[in-house]
């Protein structure tokens, strides 16, 4: 924080990333020997559950992608006796007044099952016609088996052609260095004890072969999760490298250190082992130019300094590196009174007493679900709407309405219907639906950040709370993007007649440091959570345990005044809207400036012929490309990936006057830029910069 290192920037050509991904690559050779030829490509996450996600997602899509078009329907399977992932697939829960006990499935086409049974399992068939293609496992629960077990699991694997997934803690890895397995997996999951789990943290590797056809299937970056990658957890493994791994971490030490004073040292490694997409953004948007650094609301490249209206995406309150975090988290309470103390005060902003936390906004949606869906009885439907995004693991996909995301990677949750909130009819379609399929939750997002920055209708949203109790479903509202006062008040739902069964809160409650998120629930779900005997709550705390992100989460509770804050962001917001609206009069219709506070997009016009629509697929990025090298005030701007025409405004809640009226400027100046001028402008960007 001192040298105005970014953290959570994804455009910085981050030495700790590099680094980080370096040493889990050699962090496989050394517990995998077999595995020692070309490095493993790896891909960051939050949480070991992430990573187990991503590494299944991964698995599925290269079986897809490599298969026979007559091959059979085929199914995977996770082998773990431990308690490290219960409920990931799918949980047990005993019926309400009785003994009896139901399963609900959360992940389809996955058999989890003990290590005990995993031989015998492999030698049938999934189904008459079907055969097996990934197997999971965790080291720590084959090593208990013996010798003889591994031997037998390996012939297996090697002779059906399996994915293997190995995951792996610090202590699992070390096992299999000292017995020098013979395992060679073609996916390595880690999960956050490679941080001491003081931070959170997880990643997999993968062999070549696998990120490699994702990227020859043009599917750009691969999407494990919505990580952003980030100094702190990168930078902290690293740390906990040298001090638990100190020989591996000897192998790395000058290429970590090469990394943090050679660029083009720093972009290849990036390239090579974890996004060549990221690698080319961030040379065609000149971030690789000179040393980036960044100080509050903004970003410095050299001398050249830049406002941030992406911010983490709707994730600052006061900007990058907050001067006095380090003091405030110092100075804040610890254990259970830390826990307590955050938790009373959410439920004195939402009115939702009950909490758990999480690791990112995927996370707290899944852990919504599956308390949801844990504690329904009236059959497993769920209803979201179209243009929904809920996050890229495996559950939040349920949530996520574009199937580009889904590709090569089902099944997934099947029990999924979509409404399109702008019909007029969708609220005759909502009830048809109710009323036609047995319906557990509604998901939704009150403004669709991803979706084109739209809000959901006040009808349909009037008629979802209405129908609540009559059909017994519940509510889940996504305000990952628009909780914690991004659009004025501390979560929207609070503007609505009847609160919500579940809010899912996320990125800003990190405070642009650590990652963290929360799920808030009602004490009607805690009341059915406890008449089940549900171990879930439990096991969520558990997981996301961090101190660290508490006292984060602890300093933004309480050093806000509400009341005020929400007022200066209604305020900035509405200043916006205003001065937009005037200045693009006639040359944006009036509805294509959609401002909730500062949560904020601009529709950009579509051309009406095809042919020209096709030319100008681009012009999203040829005028973010524009307000970055604006001679006056360079600001980065993002877009909604649903609608990339939709440019998306989300700067720090702590914008100040002046700089809303220099954003606006350069935002103007883009906007109107003739075609001409953008086509000379990603020319040079493309042919200078490649």
């Amino acid at each position: 924080m001192n040298h105005q290192i970014p953290n959570l920037l994804r455009l910085y050509p981050n030495p700790f990333v590099a680094g980080c991904c370096l040493g889990i690559s050699e962090l496989v050779k050394w517990g995998f020997p077999q595995a020692s030829g070309a490095p493993y490509s790896s891909f960051l996450t939050n949480s070991g559950d992430e990573a187990l996600s991503g590494a299944i997602k991964l698995a599925r899509f290269y079986r897809s992608a490599t298969a026979s078009p007559t091959q059979s329907p085929d199914s995977d399977l996770l082998i773990d006796d431990s308690e490290e992932n219960p409920g990931f697939v799918s949980i047990q829960r005993l019926k309400s007044d009785t003994d009896e006990s139901e399963t609900i499935v959360f992940l389809p086409g996955i058999r989890a099952l003990a290590a005990s049974e995993a031989i015998d399992t492999l030698n049938e068939p999934v189904d008459p016609s079907g055969y097996w293609r990934i197997v999971a496992f965790s080291y720590r629960t084959l090593r208990a088996q013996g010798e003889h077990y591994l031997e037998q699991l390996k012939a297996q694997i090697q002779s059906q052609s399996l994915i293997l997934i190995v995951t792996v803690d610090s202590e699992s890895i070390r096992q299999l260095h000292d017995d020098q397995s013979t395992l060679c997996p073609d996916i390595v999951v880690f999960d956050q004890s490679f941080t001491r789990r003081q931070i959170p943290f997880g990643a997999i590797a993968a062999r070549p072969a696998l990120l490699g056809m994702w990227q020859t299937k043009k599917m750009s970056m691969f999407h494990s999760t919505t990580f952003q990658p980030n100094t702190v957890s990168t930078k902290w493994f690293l740390e906990c490298l040298r001090l638990d791994f100190a020989d591996v971490y000897g192998k790395i030490e000058s290429d970590i250190e090469r990394f943090r004073h050679d660029v083009n040292a720093c972009l290849e490694q990036i390239g090579s082992l974890y996004s060549p997409t990221l690698r080319r953004t961030i040379l065609r948007t000149g971030f690789q130019r000179e040393p980036v650094t960044t100080d509050g609301h903004f970003i410095r490249i050299g001398k050249q300094q830049i406002y941030d209206g992406v911010a983490g995406v709707a994730c600052s309150i006061r900007g990058h590196n907050p001067p006095n975090w380090a003091t405030e988290i110092r100075h804040a309470p610890r254990g259970r009174i830390l826990r307590s103390l955050v938790g009373s005060k959410l439920a004195e902003l939402t009115g939702l007493p009950h909490f758990v936390p999480a690791v990112s906004g995927a996370s707290a949606v899944e852990q919504a679900l599956r308390l949801a869906l844990s504690i329904q009885e009236c059959g497993p439907g769920i209803i979201v709407l179209k243009r929904g995004f809920a996050g890229k693991t495996m559950l939040a996909l349920t949530g996520t309405t574009s199937e580009r995301y889904k590709i090569g990677i089902e099944p997934l949750y099947q029990h999924t219907t979509i409404i399109d909130p702008t019909m007029d009819d969708s609220v005759d379609q909502f009830e048809s639906v109710i009323r036609k399929q047995q319906t557990s939750v509604v998901l939704l997002e009150l403004i669709q950040g991803v979706g084109g920055v739209r809000a959901i209708p006040e009808n349909l949203l009037t008629t979802v709370l209405q129908l609540r109790d009559q059909f017994g479903y519940r509510v889940i509202v996504d305000e990952v993007q628009t909780g914690v006062y991004r659009t004025g008040p501390f979560i929207r739902s609070s503007l609505l007649n009847s609160p919500p069964d579940f809010v899912t809160i996320g990125k800003a409650a990190s405070d642009m440091m650590i990652p963290f998120s929360a799920t808030l629930y009602s004490d009607s779900v805690q009341q059915r959570l406890n008449a089940i005997h549900s171990p879930l709550p439990d096991q969520f705390r558990n997981r996301s345990d961090h101190e660290l992100a508490y006292r984060t989460l602890w300093n933004i509770l309480y050093s806000q005044n509400p009341e005020r804050l929400r007022g200066d962001v209604e305020a900035a917001g509405m200043l916006i809207e205003t001065t937009l609206r005037q200045r693009l009069n006639g040359v944006l219709h009036p509805s294509a400036i959609r401002v909730f506070g500062l949560l904020c997009g601009f529709e950009l016009p579509l051309p009406k012929h095809k042919r020209l629509r096709l030319l100008r697929q681009g012009d999203h990025v040829l005028r973010i490309l524009h307000m970055l090298q604006d001679p006056k005030f360079p600001l980065l701007m993002g877009y909604c990936q649903y609608e990339p025409n939709v440019l998306k405004f989300t700067p720090p809640l702590s914008i100040t006057e002046s700089e809303i009226q220099a954003s606006c400027d350069t935002i103007v100046s883009a906007i109107e830029a003739s075609f001409l001028k953008l086509m000379s402008l990603g020319v040079r960007a493309y042919f200078g910069r490649k």
